[in-house]
């Protein structure tokens, strides 16, 4: 069996490649991420005049040489959420398929935390629009955030069409502290239940006022979204970003979606959200749309 978990941003990805999925290693050869990063660029980033669909599937009956069960998380496979519409999902899910996976764990979060901690993670990385501009849903203004990116039926109905209901399992970040989480991958990777430790959490965003003061200095300082600097290169996002995580105050629980915000977030994303319940046969936590 072969498995992979496809992720969304934000849905504690980091938290379980890094704790709980080394942890099934007594059922599963698990490829962690940076085992995954060597695999799955070319199927993400190439089109078909450039990919070499023989020579990866070559790669990957290698590395799985000697493995009955596998299992490999790589978050890019839900495709680019960023500047463009996620070219290449549709591909992505049919060169995974081609490529021998035979089950597919998807992780959501529901949509009001999951834009706004996505957003917290464009300033971390050295983004600079305020929080209205980074996520719009007017589509005659220019976009930098797609939000159909989380439209999770859509994804969800690709994967079951290529992969069959059966083998698509859909896990709610709500959840990760519920037995049923743990529970549902047992049942899905067929293993016996065992304790789980479930660690500490795994990069946590800064609070509201860190980020809006992380987003001004921003403009100054040397980073991935901008690689210009006004002071020096030593001088980076990534530098301030870890010195007002360890700042022991400014950590109120203030969010950036607002009232207004929130009801298009919820009229937007209530249909797929409907839909998904019904598919899929959960029942999303009272947080979603």
């Amino acid at each position: 069996m072969k498995v992979v978990h496809i992720g969304f941003p934000k849905t504690a990805t980091s938290f379980l490649q890094k704790t709980i999925f080394p942890q099934l290693s007594r059922d599963f050869r698990y490829f962690n991420n940076e085992a995954s990063s060597a695999l799955f660029p070319p199927l993400t980033n190439y089109d078909d005049t450039i990919f070499d669909s023989k020579g990866l599937r070559q790669q990957f009956v290698r590395a799985c040489k000697g493995h009955r069960k596998a299992l490999f998380s790589y978050e890019l496979l839900t495709g680019l959420h960023h500047q463009i519409g996620f070219v290449n999902r549709t591909l992505i899910a049919k060169r995974l398929r081609e490529l021998g996976f035979e089950r597919v764990i998807i992780t959501i979060r529901n949509q009001f935390d999951a834009l706004e901690s996505t957003y917290k993670q464009y300033v971390e990385s050295g983004g600079v629009l305020e929080f209205d501009d980074y996520i719009s849903f007017d589509l005659n203004k220019p976009r930098y955030l797609y939000p159909e990116y989380f439209d999770y039926y859509s994804i969800y109905r690709l994967y079951t069409e290529k992969f069959g209901q059966p083998n698509v399992l859909v896990l709610q970040y709500e959840n990760l502290q519920n037995a049923s989480f743990l529970d549902d991958i047992f049942s899905f990777l067929d293993i016996k239940p065992f304790d789980v430790n479930f660690g500490d959490a795994i990069n946590p965003s800064l609070s509201y006022q860190k980020t809006r003061i992380l987003r001004l200095i921003n403009h100054m300082t040397y980073n991935s979204f901008r690689p210009s600097h006004l002071i020096s290169k030593r001088i980076s996002t990534a530098f301030f970003y870890r010195q007002l995580s360890r700042i022991p105050f400014l950590n109120s629980r203030k969010k950036f979606l607002n009232p207004h915000k929130r009801k298009l977030i919820a009229s937007f994303y209530r249909e797929s959200n409907e839909k998904l319940q019904k598919n899929a046969g959960i029942t999303l936590s009272s947080d979603y749309p």
